[in-house]
C-alpha cells in the first residue's frame, strides 16, 4: 500500500510541475486549451519545446483521473505481480522462521534431556564413588571425573605430590572397576 500511496504523490507533483510550466500565472495553457479541455483530454499531455519529460496519459472512464496516480495502464496493472511477489517472499520467510522455531524447540528438548541425563548420571556416579571403601578413592575420583579437576590440582587438594596423587588415582580405579564392573581397570 505504501508503494501506491509513493506513486500517486510522485504522479500529483509531476502533474503540477506540468501544468506550471503550460500554463502562465494567470492565463490558459500554452496549447491552446482550456483547463477543462486539459482534464478532460484523452491524449498525452503536451510538454514545452526541449523537454525530455514523458508525456503521461490522461484516462477518461467515470470522471477523469489518473488510475491511482500511476503514469499508464501498464504500471498499474503490474501492481498486482509486485504484490503477489512480496506476498511470497514474505511467506516463504515466515516458513523459514517457523522451521527455525521448530529446530529450536527439538534442540530445546534435546538439551533438557541431556541435562535430565547429566543430572541423573552425575548423581549416581556420586553415589557409586562414595560406596568406596578408602576415602582417598573417593576424593581423588570424585574430582578428577565429578568436578573434572586436573590431577596437579587434585593433588594440590589432597595435599600430595602428582606422583602420588597418579598412584591413589590409578588404585581407586582399580578398585571402583572390581566392584563396578567385576575386573581391574588398567
Amino acid at each position: 500500500m505504501q508503494f501506491l500511496q509513493d506513486q500517486r504523490k510522485r504522479s500529483k507533483s509531476k502533474d503540477q510541475q506540468g501544468n506550471d510550466s503550460r500554463r502562465g500565472a494567470d492565463g490558459p495553457a500554452e496549447s491552446g486549451r482550456s483547463s477543462k479541455e486539459d482534464a478532460e483530454g484523452t491524449g498525452a499531455s503536451e510538454a514545452g519545446p526541449g523537454t525530455s519529460e514523458k508525456k503521461a496519459r490522461v484516462y477518461t472512464g467515470r470522471g477523469v483521473r489518473r488510475l491511482l496516480g500511476m503514469n499508464d495502464a501498464k504500471d498499474y496493472l503490474r501492481t498486482l505481480d509486485e504484490i503477489e511477489t512480496a506476498i511470497r517472499i514474505l511467506t516463504k520467510e515466515i516458513s523459514r522462521r517457523q522451521k527455525m522455531d521448530q529446530e529450536i524447540d527439538g534442540i530445546d528438548s534435546r538439551l533438557q534431556d541431556e541435562r535430565h541425563k547429566y543430572e541423573e548420571l552425575r548423581e549416581k556416579m556420586t553415589r557409586e564413588i562414595a560406596s568406596l571403601t578408602d576415602s582417598r578413592f573417593q576424593k581423588v575420583l570424585y574430582h578428577v571425573y565429578v568436578e573434572k579437576l586436573p590431577i596437579w590440582k587434585v593433588a594440590r587438594i589432597m595435599h600430595y605430590s602428582e606422583d602420588h596423587t597418579n598412584r591413589v588415582h590409578q588404585m581407586a580405579l582399580k578398585a571402583f572397576g572390581e566392584k563396578f564392573f567385576g575386573e581391574g581397570q588398567k
